[in-house]
């Protein structure tokens, strides 16, 4: 560990703590679980004392992230990028630490964001497919598909879920949906999402915009895809201003999300609001993030300059009414891209990644 090592206490649904311990913002972490049945008193029996929980090693190298779904008795259902950077759910018997076997396998496109076990004995898995949300209700034992999950375009920002529940409730927002916290029946068999609770904005009707998905190439010919969302039915001409947002780093994936200033933006001044999907985010896994990082930066630069030349050359805008803004490593990005592109006129840059002398060298980019 170099700078930090956070640690995450988790305790599943019978018998065990789990402590999952990470070195950076790098998607891998060593863990470890203690056998609370073979405590002599239990749990309890440690309070007040400094005795240290008898923790075992499940994986004990930085090689890639793991993270407990559910366990059936020693039997552990775990969500992990261990040869598969879009992630998989593998299974292991901590009896047998050395052999895991795939229960729901890696997928050729879409990112394994999230997973848990619900009512008994399913799965509800959450999959980022180019960059739009797929809830899908599987079989926790073997993996395989139930129901699919209609949800609008947007964020799946939170899943609250517990076997010994029969609902699952499910946090979504857009870029025209302030807030929905939809609530999951699983009773019947086949899952039934209604409205538990909804956030409205005063004065704000969703009907006058539209949100569409655009894919551009990149100066390599990688295909990028991008969130344009306006009014409805404006003309290209190139007469809009365009606000142009980009991050490209850490593998986060720039998702859809609400936000009351770009409305004001685009009904009040009639811009049009954009969010592009640069390579070094997460949203086609841990590939998709290697393609923009280090060495591979220029992808993050090259692919956000081209986001600017379609949104020009679709009649979206023009050169002159174009903004870009970014933030944190997003910053670094507009910072990079005003230097190289003539396209952009103005620019917004906040926590600004970009004193040199401070954050590394060419030898280390």
């Amino acid at each position: 560990p170099s700078t930090y090592t956070p640690l995450r206490l988790q305790r599943t649904a019978r018998q065990y703590v789990l402590l999952s311990v990470s070195e950076s913002s790098e998607p891998v972490n060593k863990l470890y679980y203690c056998d609370l049945s073979a405590l002599s008193h239990g749990l309890s029996g440690t309070k007040g004392t400094h005795e240290m929980l008898p923790f075992v090693k499940l994986v004990d190298e930085f090689e890639a992230c793991y993270g407990v779904v559910a366990n059936d008795g020693t039997r552990f259902t775990v969500l992990t990028n261990k040869d598969a950077p879009r992630y998989k759910l593998s299974r292991v018997d901590v009896d047998d630490p050395q052999s895991w076997t795939d229960v729901l396998p890696e997928d050729d496109k879409a990112v394994l964001e999230y997973a848990c076990a619900v009512h008994g004995d399913k799965l509800l898995v959450n999959y980022l497919s180019d960059v739009k949300y797929v809830l899908q209700m599987r079989s926790l034992a073997a993996g395989e598909l139930l129901h699919g999950i209609p949800i609008d375009i947007g964020s799946v920002n939170g899943i609250t879920g517990r076997r010994c529940d029969s609902e699952v409730f499910v946090e979504f927002s857009s870029f025209l949906t302030p807030g929905i916290v939809y609530r999951c029946d699983l009773s019947s068999g086949v899952p039934e999402m209604s409205i538990y609770r909804e956030i409205t904005v005063p004065g704000f009707d969703r009907t006058d915009f539209e949100a569409k998905q655009v894919f551009y190439p990149s100066k390599d010919g990688t295909k990028i895809p991008m969130f344009v969302v306006s009014r409805k039915n404006i003309d290209l001409d190139g007469s809009h201003p365009a606000l142009l947002f980009g991050y490209g780093g850490f593998g986060m994936s720039m998702t859809p999300q609400f936000s009351a200033a770009r409305v004001v933006l685009m009904r009040n001044l009639g811009f049009v609001t954009c969010v592009a999907n640069i390579r070094g985010g997460g949203e086609y896994g841990e590939e998709w993030h290697k393609a923009g990082s280090l060495a591979n930066k220029q992808n993050c630069f090259d692919d956000f300059i081209a986001a600017g030349e379609f949104l020009v050359s679709a009649g979206y805008t023009s050169p002159s009414r174009l903004c870009i803004e970014g933030g944190s490593n997003g910053g670094l990005l507009v910072a990079a891209c005003i230097n190289q592109s003539g396209l952009v006129s103005s620019a917004v840059l906040w926590l600004t990644w970009v004193s040199w002398t401070c954050f590394g060298s060419t030898s280390s980019p």
